[in-house]
């Protein structure tokens, strides 16, 4: 396998790292996440690196979102806004670090909040 991971498996720790955000993965999370990994396309032995990141804690590591071209990071955050929908209640740590997802992607404002809008139509307000 080679040093530098695959886009896919970049992004899947990118959206196990928000569904782990308030300290543990909900059911309806980790169905989500389970299912992306299953048809994800992924080089030799990344497949078990991506299930680890669903099992376990990780953190977000923007390191590698500047290999994803304006697609990839659009559909990046809009998995990870429904991946922190998909149990009906978003956190304050789901707020911060969607928030500080939307900026590691450089996502234009009117596109990010056009998304969060989808799922969260009064805006990235928490439960606490």
């Amino acid at each position: 396998m080679s040093d530098t991971p695959s886009e896919h498996l970049s992004a899947i720790k990118l959206l196990a790292a928000i569904a782990w955000a308030d300290g543990e993965m909900q059911e309806q999370e980790r169905v989500a996440l389970n299912r992306i990994v299953s048809v994800a396309i992924f080089k030799e032995g990344e497949r078990e690196l991506a299930q680890g990141y669903v099992a376990n804690p990780t953190e977000l590591d923007l390191s590698a979102t500047a290999k994803f071209d304006e697609a990839s990071r659009e559909g990046i955050y809009r998995a990870a806004i429904r991946c922190a929908a998909a149990d009906g209640v978003l956190h304050p740590s789901e707020t911060a670090m969607l928030l500080e997802l939307r900026k590691g992607l450089a996502l234009r404002d009117a596109l990010a909040d056009s998304i969060e809008h989808e799922s969260f139509p009064d805006g990235l307000a928490t439960e606490d």
